[in-house]
């Protein structure tokens, strides 16, 4: 039997999304607010931080992965797909987008920010 399969992560069911949605609306519209807002790569480097930061110091990390997919969709919402796939490329890698990653994100949607 392969052990791997039962390590990898699972999609959450749509009630545990509405759940953490609704404990965690507090940090997903301030660090929406805070990763909408940047002006630059570097920006938003520094906003996606210190909102993971900010969200497992009070949190912990085991809601980590849906409280980022929540924010990323919170993000396309605002019509912000360069900072919403930011947080995709953490959810699912693990590690922040590295600039080059950013300067394409933010080129791809014609936003030509240094």
């Amino acid at each position: 039997m392969n052990d791997d399969i039962d390590t990898f992560p699972r999609p959450r069911p749509r009630s545990e999304l509405v759940k953490c949605a609704a404990r965690y609306e507090l940090e997903l519209a301030r660090g929406a607010s805070h990763l909408a807002s940047t002006m630059s790569y570097a920006a938003l480097e520094a906003a996606i931080l210190e909102t993971v930061a900010d969200f497992v110091t009070l949190h912990g990390d085991e809601d980590l992965p849906v409280f980022l997919e929540l924010l990323s969709r919170r993000l396309s919402e605002r019509k912000k797909p360069e900072a919403a796939s930011a947080i995709r490329i953490l959810k699912d890698s693990g590690r922040p987008p590295s600039a080059d990653e950013l300067r394409s994100l933010w080129s791809s949607v014609g936003v030509a920010l240094g």
